[in-house]
């Protein structure tokens, strides 16, 4: 799991992935044009793990709708549960 964090230090975009390399060269543009950081939070070769874990954060700083993210969907969809 990753963040993308402002000049204000301000959690801007939350993702997980399980590779960290790949997904820092895959944001680059986001991140110059906005002047974001990457920055690793959490590393898990579980992928139910990353993914839950993601929404958890993506709840913490607001959800997908009237929060402080970037993030336009949700990590997890509830359906995916059922």
């Amino acid at each position: 799991m990753y963040h993308l964090i402002d000049s204000e230090g301000v959690v801007r975009y939350v993702g997980s992935t399980n590779d960290f390399v790949r997904r820092k060269r895959d944001h680059k543009k986001l991140r110059n044009k906005l002047g974001l950081h990457f920055e690793p939070i959490y590393s898990s070769d579980d992928a139910f793990e990353r993914v839950f874990r993601e929404q958890e954060y993506i709840d913490m700083f607001g959800g997908i709708t009237g929060g402080q993210l970037f993030n336009k969907r949700n990590a997890l969809k509830w359906r995916q549960l059922r």
